[in-house]
């Protein structure tokens, strides 16, 4: 996986190109992701238990952030839930930083690119944000998004689309500051 920054205000703070450049490596990681997964919290578990198989036979190294493991040597699932969607917070950050800057596109619009609310979605954990805590836990609010899960590209196609713009200048004016291959396969992954 690629480095994730520690915090989204450093993502943010990258050059333009720097930023388009993890923006493409961690948008390929949720897209392979979820179809390594097929998109399904049974997918997600099942990689979860052969992560945990691996590290434990040491086939597979131990990070060090994040700690997979309690105090106790037990594992705690819930680092994975918390990594990958930091993979998706970050994602969808610098989305919205290139949507305001590229198209001066705020509010409503970054909403619509990712889609309107679920009803009960699949996986809705991973695209839900921090709502505050309640006892010791934390409680996550309602996702806001219903095509999380999709690549940036697939929603730039579905933006232009909806605001009847060419399809391959918006996908360009998007990744302007990085090459990008149009060709039949789409966008190049760096």
């Amino acid at each position: 996986m690629p480095r994730l920054p520690q915090d989204i205000g450093e993502a943010l703070q990258l050059e333009p190109a720097a930023q388009a450049q993890l923006l493409r490596r961690v948008d390929d990681v949720v897209i392979q992701f979820e179809l390594l997964t097929g998109q399904a919290d049974a997918g997600f578990n099942d990689f979860v238990r052969r992560h945990q198989q691996a590290m434990g036979l040491g086939t597979e190294p131990r990070p060090g952030w994040p700690n997979f493991q309690k105090r106790s040597g037990d594992w705690d699932t819930d680092v994975w839930k918390h990594r990958y969607r930091s993979f998706v917070r970050v994602r969808d950050r610098l989305v919205e930083a290139r949507l305001k800057y590229h198209f001066k596109l705020g509010g409503k619009a970054i909403l619509d690119f990712w889609g309107v609310r679920p009803e009960t979605p699949e996986r809705a954990w991973a695209s839900m944000t921090k709502g505050g805590k309640v006892g010791r836990g934390i409680r996550y609010i309602a996702p806001r998004r219903e095509f999380w899960w999709q690549s940036v590209d697939a929603r730039l196609e579905w933006m232009a689309r909806a605001y009847e713009w060419d399809a391959e200048e918006t996908r360009n004016a998007f990744w302007s500051d990085i090459a990008v291959d149009t060709g039949p396969m789409g966008p190049s992954s760096l």
